[in-house]
């Protein structure tokens, strides 16, 4: 058995300047561990990537080109600030981004021929992981750090739901177990590894995309299949990001967001659930078993380095329930609520189950569900991409469009995660500060588990709605909560 891993996820987000690549250098530096360092694209890039395919199904070929130049002079300028000392470095790094330039436009021409497909979407997707990836490898060579690179296609196994794909945990290990874990298992010095995040392949060697902060994921897939080996005494993952931490609330919507320095595994997954993009829905799930300990620490700046902050730890995500409770308020800024109502089908039974299959079949995922006990009425909440495509789907049924009413409204809702949050005290809490800002929910949803309550309002109000619940539950008050 070896010594102790380190897994490091690093954001796009980290990497907005060629002086945020000296802080990857430090940070290996100073980690004795040997480390796997998992890379996004660099901030923007996939978003970018998204509306080229956008702009080639629309066959918009001149702002097509403009947006694959804009690309391009993206990642020249960042070689040309890292590596125009060294004129073979550069060389090398320009004919890299040449050559995935062509083989991003060679896609895009077959995307045109052939039309859309998700195949298509992902494969385009992945140009961003492959291209930072690439240049940061580079940059550490130039800076005399030894390393492996593995592209995501070769360790993460998947399934083939393109654009959110699910890792295939048994070939996933196959694979970390034969190639990766060779050039780890002899730890008699530091290893570093390189991974490109977000990406995967299917059985059939199709390309797929882990979903958003998917980096993360393939993060947590990599800390379990190495933590399964049992050849390392102790594994931990290290999200850095361009935030210090998990707060109460989304600090840029709610004022006086407390930090928080440590939270349970359930409310992680409970806030990245409902909308926290801190952190990817998938993330725990798969390493809680293994008691893996998570730290979300913010990325270091040039202004950071002899800082000593209490944020600067990072906030620790482990399976330890903190002595007292704990509060975060998740907020989904617009989502759709559906309400399904009749007068005829009071003593129908299965109306919801009918709905839900109906949804299900076009994968369509549905966050929230409130209910009368007589099933006359149903409401549940969607995300705002799925609403018109929910509504298409409930409307061409001829049972529902004859016997049913059908309603969407666009709302926000707000999630109030923390331990034994649906106390009637807790409870208290939440509607007085709701009626002082008077806010009214347009319907409410409790977890069995008593850990979170979701309540859905006027999306309007949900900075106000926000900062009031967050104020009930924070407000300092001779230095306690």
């Amino acid at each position: 058995m070896t010594d102790e891993l380190q897994i490091m996820k690093i954001g796009g987000s980290c990497l907005s300047s060629a002086q945020s690549f000296n802080q990857i250098v430090n940070i290996i530096n100073e980690t004795p561990s040997s480390m796997v360092l998992v890379f996004s694209a660099f901030n923007g890039i996939t978003d970018q990537l998204i509306e080229t395919i956008d702009l080639a199904c629309e066959g918009e070929s001149r702002a097509l080109s403009a947006k694959l130049k804009r690309i391009e002079t993206f990642h020249e300028e960042l070689i040309d600030g890292l590596f125009e000392d060294y004129p073979k470095a550069f060389n090398e790094m320009r004919l890299t981004l040449q050559e995935v330039i062509g083989k991003l436009i060679y896609l895009l021409e077959e995307l045109k021929e052939f039309g859309w497909s998700p195949y298509f979407k992902d494969s385009i997707m992945s140009f961003g992981e492959k291209l930072s990836t690439a240049i940061i490898s580079k940059f550490l060579t130039l800076n005399q750090i030894d390393h492996v690179v593995y592209h995501g296609e070769d360790l993460i196994i998947t399934n083939d739901k393109f654009g959110d794909a699910i890792a295939n945990l048994p070939y996933t290990q196959k694979r970390v177990e034969r190639d990766l874990l060779p050039k780890l298992a002899n730890n008699h010095y530091k290893k570093v590894i390189c991974v490109e995040g977000f990406i995967g392949r299917s059985i059939s060697g199709l390309t797929t995309t882990l979903g958003r902060g998917g980096t993360d994921y393939t993060a947590a897939v990599l800390a379990r299949t190495l933590a399964v080996t049992g050849k390392f005494k102790s594994i931990s993952l290290i999200l850095w990001k361009d935030v210090a931490g998990i707060y109460s609330a989304d600090p840029k919507y709610v004022e006086h967001a407390k930090y928080l320095d440590t939270i349970s595994y359930a409310m992680a997954k409970e806030l990245s659930f409902f909308g926290a993009k801190i952190l990817h829905p998938k993330c725990i799930s798969i390493i809680e078993s293994f008691n893996i300990p998570v730290y979300i620490k913010k990325f270091p700046a040039d202004e950071d380095r002899e800082s000593s902050k209490q944020e600067d730890i990072g906030t620790l995500i482990t399976a330890e329930e903190c002595e007292k409770n704990i509060y975060s308020i998740s907020i989904i800024q617009e989502a759709y609520i559906i309400s399904v109502t009749s007068e005829t089908f009071v003593n129908a039974p299965g109306i919801l189950g009918e709905i839900f299959s109906k949804l299900g079949e076009e994968e369509i995922s549905v966050n929230v569900v409130t209910q009368s006990s007589s099933e006359i009425n149903t409401s549940f909440v969607i995300s705002k991409s799925d609403g018109p495509e929910a509504m298409k789907i409930l409307k061409s049924n001829p049972k529902f469009e004859e016997w049913f009413k059908i309603k969407m409204e666009l709302v926000g809702i707000i999630a109030i995660i923390g331990k034994d949050i649906a106390t009637s005290k807790n409870q208290t809490k939440i509607y007085h500060a709701l009626s002082k800002v008077g806010i009214n929910p347009i319907a409410v949803a409790q977890a069995s588990d008593a850990l979170n309550i979701s309540i859905i309002i006027s999306k309007n109000a949900i900075k106000t709605a926000a900062n009031a619940i967050n104020e009930a539950f924070f407000k300092s008050k001779k230095g306690e909560q």
